[in-house]
C-alpha cells in the first residue's frame, strides 16, 4: 500500500507540473506577441505627421460630414511650393453680414514660411512694430490692433507637405474655427489642421464692439496661393471688348487706370462709367461713394445717376440692331 500512494503521489505532482509548464509557455508566447503588435503599430504612427498631437473633436468630424479629408485638402494644395521651398498664407477680412459684429476691418495679410517652421499671432505692440508695416510674403508674425487678442494669441504652423495648422496658445479671449472654441481660457488647444477657406476668428467683443480697438478679429484663410487666379476665355474675351468700346467712343485703347496709372488686365475688379470710362474698382470706389447715387466722370466730367431705371425702349431697339 505504501509503495501503491507514493507511485500515485508521483504521477500527481509530474501531472500539475507538466500543466504549470504548458501554461507559463503560453502566456510568454502571447506576451512576445503583443509586445511585437504594439511596435509595428507605434512606428506607424510615428512615421505620420504629430497625428497625437491633432485634435479629434467636432471640427474634424464637421468636416467628414461635408466630405473634407486631410487627404482632400492634400491633394488640392500639393504642387503649390515656391521656388525658394516656402509655403504661402493670406488672410483676408470676413465680412458676417448675419452677425450683429463685424469685426475689425484690416488689409489682407500675406506671409510666407518654410515647413516645421511657427508663424505667430499677436497684438501689435511697440515691439512687433516691424512686423505691422512687413511687405507680403514675408515671415514676420501677424499682429492686429485690437485688445481682444492677445500677445501670443495662436501660431500657425506647416507640415513638409504644405498642410497648415493652427493651435491655441493659452489665449484668454480664445481662438474659433469655424465657430467652433479650440480650447477653453488660458488652456493651449491641440494642433488643429485648416482648410482653404475656413474662417478664423480671435477673441471676443468686448464692450460691444463698438470702438475698432474692442472689437474681435474675423478672416478668411487662403493657402498655398489659392486665391490666384487665371484668365479663363471669358474673361479674356470681355476685356477686349472693353478695349474695342474705349477705341471706339476716343480714339484711344484702353490700356490703364487713369486714376493709378497701371494697366487694366483680365480678372481684375473694374468699373465702367455710362460714359463708357473704365478704372479699377478699388481706385474709383472713393469717388463712387461719396457723391452716390450721382457720380461725376473724373475724366470728362459728366454727371450721371447710378440708380437710373433701365430704359427698355432702348434695350428693344440695341436687340433690332
Amino acid at each position: 500500500n505504501r509503495r501503491r500512494g507514493s507511485s500515485f503521489g508521483n504521477f500527481t505532482s509530474n501531472l500539475f507540473s507538466n500543466i504549470t509548464n504548458s501554461l507559463r509557455n503560453t502566456s510568454s508566447s502571447n506576451l512576445s506577441n503583443n509586445n511585437g503588435g504594439n511596435r509595428s503599430r507605434a512606428t506607424a504612427n510615428d512615421s505620420t505627421f504629430d497625428q497625437s498631437m491633432l485634435a479629434s473633436t467636432p471640427i474634424e468630424e464637421s468636416r467628414l460630414l461635408q466630405g473634407q479629408t486631410r487627404s482632400n485638402s492634400l491633394a488640392q494644395h500639393q504642387n503649390k511650393q515656391d521656388t525658394d521651398g516656402t509655403y504661402s498664407i493670406r488672410l483676408t477680412p470676413f465680412i458676417d453680414h448675419s452677425s450683429t459684429s463685424s469685426g475689425l476691418y484690416f488689409s489682407p495679410v500675406l506671409r510666407k514660411t518654410k515647413p516645421a517652421t511657427k508663424l505667430s499671432i499677436g497684438r501689435y505692440t511697440d515691439k512687433v512694430r516691424e512686423a505691422a508695416q512687413a511687405p507680403p510674403g514675408s515671415d514676420a508674425p501677424v499682429v492686429f490692433k485690437s485688445k481682444v487678442v492677445s500677445r501670443t494669441h495662436a501660431e500657425f504652423l506647416v507640415d513638409t507637405e504644405g498642410n497648415w495648422y493652427i493651435r491655441d496658445l493659452k489665449s484668454s479671449s480664445g481662438t474659433f474655427l469655424n465657430h467652433i472654441r479650440l480650447s477653453p481660457a488660458n488652456e493651449e488647444s491641440a494642433v488643429t489642421p485648416i482648410n482653404n477657406g475656413d474662417v478664423l476668428q480671435l477673441g471676443m467683443d468686448f464692450r460691444g464692439g463698438v470702438e475698432d480697438i474692442f472689437k474681435c478679429v474675423k478672416m478668411r484663410v487662403e493657402m498655398n496661393k489659392s486665391w490666384q487666379r487665371k484668365a479663363n476665355q471669358f474673361s479674356k474675351e470681355a476685356h477686349e471688348k472693353l478695349r474695342t468700346l474705349a477705341l471706339l467712343n476716343e480714339n484711344t485703347e484702353l490700356s490703364e487706370c487713369a486714376i493709378c496709372l497701371l494697366k487694366i488686365k483680365p480678372c481684375q475688379a473694374v468699373f465702367i462709367s455710362p460714359c463708357s470710362h473704365c478704372w479699377h474698382y478699388k481706385c474709383i470706389r472713393p469717388i463712387v461713394v461719396k457723391s452716390y447715387p450721382q457720380f461725376l466722370c473724373p475724366n470728362c466730367r459728366e454727371t450721371c445717376d447710378l440708380e437710373a431705371d433701365l430704359d427698355e425702349e432702348d434695350e428693344s431697339e440695341e436687340e433690332d440692331d
